[in-house]
Protein backbone atom coordinates (compact mmCIF):
# COMPACT_ATOMS: atom_id res chain seq x y z
CA UNK A 1 0.00 0.00 0.00
CA UNK A 2 1.60 3.10 -1.10
CA UNK A 3 0.37 5.43 1.72
CA UNK A 4 1.15 2.69 4.10
CA UNK A 5 4.72 2.96 2.39
CA UNK A 6 4.57 6.81 2.52
CA UNK A 7 3.77 7.04 6.67
CA UNK A 8 6.80 4.65 7.46
CA UNK A 9 8.84 7.03 6.07
CA UNK A 10 7.36 9.41 8.95
CA UNK A 11 8.82 7.20 11.98
CA UNK A 12 7.51 6.52 15.25
CA UNK A 13 8.20 7.78 18.63
CA UNK A 14 7.37 5.69 21.88
CA UNK A 15 7.07 8.16 24.88
CA UNK A 16 7.50 6.91 28.35
CA UNK A 17 7.34 8.39 31.55
CA UNK A 18 9.11 7.43 34.25
CA UNK A 19 9.63 8.19 37.97
CA UNK A 20 11.73 5.35 40.09
CA UNK A 21 11.58 2.40 37.56
CA UNK A 22 15.42 1.34 37.28
CA UNK A 23 14.60 -1.91 37.85
CA UNK A 24 11.98 -2.55 34.94
CA UNK A 25 13.65 -0.41 32.76
CA UNK A 26 16.18 -3.11 31.23
CA UNK A 27 13.38 -5.55 30.51
CA UNK A 28 10.83 -2.96 29.00
CA UNK A 29 13.71 -1.44 26.57
CA UNK A 30 14.79 -5.10 25.79
CA UNK A 31 11.13 -6.00 24.82
CA UNK A 32 10.99 -2.52 22.49
CA UNK A 33 14.64 -3.47 20.84
CA UNK A 34 12.91 -6.85 20.28
CA UNK A 35 9.83 -5.53 19.07
CA UNK A 36 10.99 -2.51 16.78
CA UNK A 37 14.70 -3.23 15.79
CA UNK A 38 13.39 -5.63 12.92
CA UNK A 39 10.54 -3.22 11.50
CA UNK A 40 11.06 -1.06 8.31
CA UNK A 41 10.17 2.19 9.22
CA UNK A 42 12.59 4.75 11.35
CA UNK A 43 11.54 4.80 15.55
CA UNK A 44 12.85 6.05 18.70
CA UNK A 45 11.84 5.45 22.27
CA UNK A 46 12.41 8.75 24.57
CA UNK A 47 11.94 8.51 28.15
CA UNK A 48 11.29 11.11 30.15
CA UNK A 49 12.78 10.69 33.86
CA UNK A 50 10.45 12.09 36.25
CA UNK A 51 12.95 13.92 38.86
CA UNK A 52 13.42 10.16 39.44
CA UNK A 53 16.03 9.31 43.68
CA UNK A 54 16.89 5.70 41.74
CA UNK A 55 19.10 4.46 39.33
CA UNK A 56 16.57 5.48 36.61
CA UNK A 57 18.98 7.39 34.35
CA UNK A 58 21.59 5.16 34.69
CA UNK A 59 19.35 2.35 33.30
CA UNK A 60 17.96 4.28 30.28
CA UNK A 61 21.75 5.60 29.26
CA UNK A 62 22.38 1.84 28.30
CA UNK A 63 19.74 0.49 26.37
CA UNK A 64 21.29 1.66 23.00
CA UNK A 65 21.34 4.29 19.85
CA UNK A 66 17.60 4.28 19.59
CA UNK A 67 16.94 5.19 23.82
CA UNK A 68 16.97 8.71 24.48
CA UNK A 69 16.98 10.18 28.01
CA UNK A 70 15.24 13.71 28.70
CA UNK A 71 14.72 14.44 32.36
CA UNK A 72 12.60 16.96 34.19
CA UNK A 73 14.84 18.61 36.59
CA UNK A 74 12.26 18.45 39.62
CA UNK A 75 8.79 16.30 39.75
CA UNK A 76 6.64 17.58 36.92
CA UNK A 77 3.91 14.31 37.02
CA UNK A 78 3.15 12.10 34.46
CA UNK A 79 1.20 14.35 32.02
CA UNK A 80 3.76 17.09 31.96
CA UNK A 81 6.41 14.20 31.53
CA UNK A 82 4.36 12.95 28.33
CA UNK A 83 4.94 16.69 26.58
CA UNK A 84 8.30 16.90 27.16
CA UNK A 85 8.95 13.54 25.92
CA UNK A 86 6.52 14.75 22.16
CA UNK A 87 8.36 17.63 22.22
CA UNK A 88 11.97 16.00 22.20
CA UNK A 89 10.08 13.69 19.58
CA UNK A 90 11.23 13.74 15.71
CA UNK A 91 8.57 11.47 14.31
CA UNK A 92 4.87 12.09 13.39
CA UNK A 93 3.42 9.11 14.80
CA UNK A 94 3.55 9.06 18.87
CA UNK A 95 2.94 5.94 21.03
CA UNK A 96 2.53 5.99 24.61
CA UNK A 97 3.49 3.25 27.64
CA UNK A 98 4.48 3.23 31.00
CA UNK A 99 7.80 2.41 32.13
CA UNK A 100 5.84 0.23 35.22
CA UNK A 101 6.42 -3.19 32.46
CA UNK A 102 2.68 -4.01 33.32
CA UNK A 103 1.89 -3.30 29.36
CA UNK A 104 3.18 -5.11 26.58
CA UNK A 105 5.31 -3.29 24.05
CA UNK A 106 4.43 -5.39 20.91
CA UNK A 107 0.94 -3.61 21.36
CA UNK A 108 2.28 -0.51 20.23
CA UNK A 109 3.90 -1.73 16.93
CA UNK A 110 0.07 -3.82 15.72
CA UNK A 111 -1.52 -0.17 17.39
CA UNK A 112 0.87 1.98 14.98
CA UNK A 113 0.25 -0.70 11.82
CA UNK A 114 -3.57 -0.42 12.19
CA UNK A 115 -3.35 4.01 12.37
CA UNK A 116 -0.92 3.90 8.93
CA UNK A 117 -3.37 1.91 6.96
CA UNK A 118 -6.22 4.04 8.56
CA UNK A 119 -5.89 7.54 7.32
CA UNK A 120 -9.16 8.88 8.72
CA UNK A 121 -8.11 7.79 12.37
CA UNK A 122 -6.32 10.03 14.44
CA UNK A 123 -6.14 8.03 18.13
CA UNK A 124 -5.96 4.40 19.11
CA UNK A 125 -6.24 3.62 22.54
CA UNK A 126 -5.27 0.60 24.47
CA UNK A 127 -7.16 -1.65 27.21
CA UNK A 128 -6.17 -3.42 30.03
CA UNK A 129 -7.87 -7.45 29.42
CA UNK A 130 -5.74 -8.34 32.92
CA UNK A 131 -4.52 -5.85 35.55
CA UNK A 132 -2.51 -6.33 38.47
CA UNK A 133 -3.42 -3.79 40.43
CA UNK A 134 -6.00 -4.38 43.68
CA UNK A 135 -9.49 -4.42 42.52
CA UNK A 136 -11.14 -2.00 45.92
CA UNK A 137 -8.08 0.64 45.40
CA UNK A 138 -7.33 1.00 41.68
CA UNK A 139 -9.77 -1.44 39.46
CA UNK A 140 -13.40 -0.51 41.06
CA UNK A 141 -12.37 3.00 40.56
CA UNK A 142 -11.65 2.84 37.26
CA UNK A 143 -14.38 1.21 36.18
CA UNK A 144 -16.95 3.27 37.46
CA UNK A 145 -15.03 6.40 36.20
CA UNK A 146 -15.23 4.32 32.62
CA UNK A 147 -18.58 4.30 32.54
CA UNK A 148 -19.65 7.67 33.93
CA UNK A 149 -17.41 8.96 31.02
CA UNK A 150 -18.79 6.64 28.13
CA UNK A 151 -22.52 7.85 29.30
CA UNK A 152 -21.74 11.76 29.51
CA UNK A 153 -19.52 12.16 25.98
CA UNK A 154 -20.91 9.46 24.39
CA UNK A 155 -17.49 7.55 23.46
CA UNK A 156 -17.35 3.88 22.35
CA UNK A 157 -13.94 3.48 24.54
CA UNK A 158 -14.07 0.80 27.03
CA UNK A 159 -10.95 1.81 29.12
CA UNK A 160 -10.00 5.19 28.96
CA UNK A 161 -7.12 5.16 31.79
CA UNK A 162 -4.74 2.49 29.96
CA UNK A 163 -1.58 4.56 29.15
CA UNK A 164 -0.93 2.59 26.10
CA UNK A 165 -1.81 4.72 23.37
CA UNK A 166 -1.02 5.65 19.80
CA UNK A 167 -2.02 8.44 18.01
CA UNK A 168 -0.36 11.39 15.19
CA UNK A 169 1.41 14.03 16.74
CA UNK A 170 -1.58 16.37 15.38
CA UNK A 171 -3.74 15.49 18.11
CA UNK A 172 -0.80 16.54 20.58
CA UNK A 173 -0.62 19.83 19.10
CA UNK A 174 -4.48 20.57 19.46
CA UNK A 175 -4.38 19.11 22.58
CA UNK A 176 -1.51 19.32 24.76
CA UNK A 177 -0.45 17.50 28.10
CA UNK A 178 -0.98 19.16 31.02
CA UNK A 179 -2.08 18.58 34.55
CA UNK A 180 -4.35 15.12 35.26
CA UNK A 181 -5.23 15.09 31.16
CA UNK A 182 -3.33 12.13 30.81
CA UNK A 183 -5.84 9.89 32.77
CA UNK A 184 -8.87 10.75 30.12
CA UNK A 185 -6.90 12.11 26.85
CA UNK A 186 -8.56 9.64 24.65
CA UNK A 187 -11.93 11.28 25.91
CA UNK A 188 -10.68 14.92 25.28
CA UNK A 189 -9.73 13.71 22.04
CA UNK A 190 -13.05 12.48 21.02
CA UNK A 191 -14.69 15.57 22.36
CA UNK A 192 -12.48 17.96 20.30
CA UNK A 193 -13.68 15.94 16.76
CA UNK A 194 -10.63 13.29 16.35
CA UNK A 195 -11.34 9.89 15.53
Amino acid sequence: CLLAKSLLKNGFSIVIPCRNEAENIPSLGNELNNVFRNSNFPWEVIWVNDASDDNTPNAINYLGPNHKLVSNPIRRGQSTSIQNGIDESKFSFIGLIDGDGQNNPADLLKMFLKIINSPSLDLIQGRRITREDGFLKRRLPSLLANRIVKMLIGSPLRDLGCGTKVFRKIVADEIPFSGEIHRLYAAHAHLTGFK
